[in-house]
């Protein structure tokens, strides 16, 4: 009896170590969490901007004049387009503490149901640079692609503290290789 009552505990500590293992595996599917990116097709084409990975790594990526990025579509991007994005010209930026970063990555919720302010047309030839977040999808399998602000020609960013927060801690990184 005592030997059944063991191999029933142990069967019951290896499924949930197995639930474990597979909640922690989703969780990790998520590589990539907040993205600055700069495009300008005016006068030649400059595409370049930083990534911020699961891992609180912080990566420039940037286009030769002669290449073309595979765009995602407005809200929803697969791991491979962005890791191929992201591939071109890789070099590493920085690091942010893991705290901090866990501490963005929740806010990203928060951002689901902001509004946008209104757009403002500022001028022409100027160039993009626009904010994202990233939050995987599961049952789509690809990330939800989230716009929190874009500042160029045309200016317009979501409204709220989460959104804020987010933006200016990403002003703090890296982001005077976009200018």
């Amino acid at each position: 009896m005592k030997l059944i009552i063991k191999i029933f505990l142990f069967a019951i500590l290896t499924c949930f170590g197995c639930s474990i293992n597979e909640l922690n595996e989703k969780v990790d599917a998520q590589n990539y969490l907040f993205e600055a990116e700069y495009l300008n097709g005016a006068w030649g084409y400059q595409h370049h901007g930083f990534y911020i990975d699961n891992t609180g790594s912080v990566y420039k990526y940037k286009f030769n004049f002669d290449e073309r990025s595979v765009e995602c579509d407005p809200f929803f991007c697969s791991q491979n387009v962005l890791t191929e994005k992201y591939a071109h010209n890789r070099e590493f930026c920085g690091s942010v503490d893991l705290g901090v970063l866990e501490t963005k990555k929740r806010l990203i919720k928060f951002t689901l149901n902001s509004q946008y302010s209104d757009t403002l047309n500022l001028g022409a030839d100027m160039g993009q640079l626009s904010y994202f977040a990233y939050s995987w999808d599961e049952d789509e399998e690809k990330y939800l692609r989230i716009l929190l602000k874009t500042m160029g020609d045309v200016t317009y960013k979501m409204e709220g503290a989460a959104v804020d927060s987010i933006i200016n801690w990403m002003d703090t990184l890296c982001l005077q290789e976009l200018e």
